[in-house]
This record gives C-alpha cells, structure tokens and sequence, in this order.
C-alpha cells in the first residue's frame, strides 16, 4: 500500500487494519519528522510513552473500535500546564466511540501516557534528538528548515 502524501481530512485515506504494518515509515522519515517537531518545538513533549496493555485494554472493552484516535490536549489543572495525549476508541465509520458523554465516568477516553521528558528512552534513538546523543542514521536524509 502507497501512503498518500497530499491526504487531507477531506481525502484521508485509512490504514487497512487487516495488515500488520500497514504505514511503516523508514528511520530515516521517522528521523526527520521528530526532529522538525522537537526542532519547532523545543519546550514540548517529544514522545507519549503507552503499554501494550493499556492499547489492548481498549480493543477488548471496545469491540467495534477498528482504530484508535490520540487527541493533544493540555491539562491546567495542576501548578504547571502538562501536554497529555488522549487516546479513544474508533469505530469504522471514523467515529469516536463515546457511548454517554453525559456519564463522565464512563468516557470510554483515556490517557494512559507518560509523555517524555520525562520518560524519555534511556537509550540512543535517532527520533529524540534531545533524549541523548543520537546514533548516525545509515540512510541520507534531508533535514527541513
């Protein structure tokens, strides 16, 4: 499957959940696009660290989810605003899956992240340029402005 470059919301075209990677980009692309965001984005969130378990949790509760949507959002409540990334079940009609918003304890929206800082990988990745020092990206790639 060819990834269309100029989707939109409008022409989004929707990944075939039935393959199992059905989106891979290579290290090189992963390189760049992180580098552009912590680049334009220095004081922000780098990455949204979530486990499998929390990802399957959702898939089990949520049998006519087909995706998952993660939504970035800000939480003000404590001393110092917090990124969050939340995350809601999908149905395949593209629609969230929010059985009684007038029920707010049961949303059926998570956030089961930890974003990074400060968890942030203890080891070199080329997709966290400030987390530590990066490994040389054997593939040439051009880095935006």
């Amino acid at each position: 499957m060819e990834k269309n470059e100029t989707n939109t919301a409008e022409t989004a075209v929707l990944p075939d959940c039935n393959r199992t990677t059905t989106w891979e980009i290579s290290i090189a692309q992963g390189a760049e696009w992180t580098y552009n965001w912590q680049n334009q984005h220095p004081n922000d969130k780098k990455a949204f660290l979530v486990c499998k378990s929390e990802i399957d949790t959702i898939f089990r509760n949520n049998p006519t989810a087909n995706y998952i949507r993660f939504y970035l959002g800000i939480d003000t409540s404590g001393r110092t605003p917090e990124q969050k990334m939340i995350m809601v079940p999908v149905n395949a009609a593209e629609a969230d899956v929010i059985p009684n918003p007038a029920q707010p304890s049961q949303s059926n929206i998570f956030d089961f992240t930890t974003p990074c800082p400060p968890t942030c990988t203890t080891s070199s990745s080329p997709l966290c340029v400030a987390c530590a020092a990066p490994p040389p990206v054997t593939e040439e790639i051009e880095i935006g402005e």
